[in-house]
């Protein structure tokens, strides 16, 4: 069984306001299976679920190369993973595709148990498929989480410093990261 999950609820939590919960995230968000990692490009981005993890960039790389006659353009990030939830939760994998963007890591990593105030790495490769389908919003990072009662997305925000300055950046994770290899 998959669903995906916004919001601060845990996985696994019960009860009536759980199910109710629950109901109300699945008639908001598009259901799609937590192995196809992918996004529609006409689908809104989905609600971001900051309580249970935060996801921080502090490394990234980008590059072009010409391959034949196309050129290829990607970029990568180290996405650390903290849990903010109170209790461990078993993390399966991280990310999607989504317009103009193709993950080219898997999105089934690990198992990885991740305690409360911990953290866990990930990398993420993408390939720019088109500059100009690139998602210019909020673009949360879903977290694929392992429950006793089956396998849940959770959207998570994530933020991207700066190499130098180590400050946040002020544009969105992907689209910063695109604007480095697309042509102007």
């Amino acid at each position: 069984m998959t669903r995906e999950m916004s919001g601060g609820r845990r996985p696994g939590a019960r009860g009536t306001a759980y199910g109710l919960a629950f109901m109300l995230v699945c008639g908001l968000c598009s259901a799609a299976p937590a192995s196809a990692g992918t996004s529609a490009p006409d689908s809104p981005p989905n609600p971001a679920s900051p309580v249970l993890f935060k996801l921080e960039a502090r490394s990234s790389s980008s590059h072009s190369n010409l391959r034949g006659n196309k050129t290829r353009l990607h970029f990568y990030l180290k996405v650390q993973v903290r849990g903010e939830g109170a209790e461990a939760m078993t993390i399966t994998g991280i990310g999607r595709s989504g317009a103009g963007l193709k993950l080219l890591t898997p999105v089934a990593r690990g198992p990885y148990v991740l305690q409360p105030g911990k953290i866990v790495s990930f990398g993420l490769r993408y390939e720019i498929t088109d500059c100009g389908d690139v998602q210019k919003g909020e673009w949360p990072v879903p977290v694929h989480v392992r429950s006793d009662e089956g396998d849940t997305l959770v959207y998570a925000p994530l933020q991207l410093f700066n190499v130098g300055t180590r400050g946040p950046v002020n544009l969105p994770w992907q689209t910063a990261l695109a604007n480095q290899v697309c042509p102007s």
